[in-house]
């Protein structure tokens, strides 16, 4: 499967959700629940939306990051949108507490922060 094909399902609210609904990462879907409550989005909302600020806004090295998490996994779509889930949760996080962004562009924070 190519990356930009899997981008593209998980871009979609109800194919999003499907994946979202099988993680078996609790502190990850508390963290989906926090933010998604917070922007006032539906899980499937907020996890699409995770998905396109990714694409958008990850650095170099997330992107080297999630290619070796895909591969090694027998889902792709859900080591995908686990991995950007976990950004998309962090970099909120850091945005909700008035940590200013790293200037590397990284969402979690740095060891240079």
């Amino acid at each position: 499967m190519l990356l930009s094909t899997l981008m593209q399902g998980l871009r979609d609210e109800t194919q999003a959700e499907a994946v979202l609904l099988t993680l078996d990462d609790l502190v990850l879907k508390a963290g989906v629940e926090d933010m998604r409550a917070h922007h006032h989005e539906s899980a499937g909302e907020y996890a699409a939306g995770a998905v396109h600020r990714f694409s958008q806004g990850a650095s170099d090295e997330d992107w080297l990051s999630l290619i070796p998490a895909i591969q090694k996994s027998d889902d792709p779509a859900r080591a995908a949108l686990s991995f950007m889930l976990r950004w998309a949760v962090a970099a909120d996080r850091k945005e909700i507490s008035g940590v200013p962004p790293c200037a590397c562009g990284k969402a979690e924070a740095c060891s240079h922060d």
